[in-house]
């Protein structure tokens, strides 16, 4: 289940973050000043091949995969970054999001599912 980092670290000049972690999924919800949200980054299959769906406010959506960076063992591993990864199977990925869901807040669980749910 998803549950949140209490102490998730905030990055001056950038918006306010809350994040929620399972084993199999990670939860990041940006907020303005009067903590409305203002998009989210849904990670999923931790473990496997990591993919997340980034949305925000404005109606943006993108579905990436997560390259964790090379590890040749000749440099230091590179940090992970997003790529391009096409169309998301939207089933899917809600019916994971809501068998991770149970101990969130009411309301991002409500925000999240409304986006996936309208994507589907």
């Amino acid at each position: 289940m998803l549950v949140e980092l209490k102490d998730a670290r905030q990055i001056h000049g950038e918006p306010i973050r809350r994040w929620f972690m399972s084993p199999a999924m990670d939860l990041i919800i940006w907020h303005d000043e009067g903590m409305c949200p203002i998009g989210f980054q849904l990670c999923y299959d931790k473990g496997l091949r990591e993919k997340a769906i980034t949305w925000h406010r404005d109606g943006e959506l993108a579905h990436s995969a997560i390259h964790a960076g090379e590890d040749t063992g000749l440099k230091h591993k590179e940090a992970p970054i997003l790529v391009d990864d096409g169309n998301p199977d939207f089933a899917y990925i809600t019916k994971h999001f809501e068998q991770q869901s149970g101990k969130l807040p009411p309301e991002v669980a409500r925000l999240v599912l409304s986006v996936l749910n309208t994507q589907g």
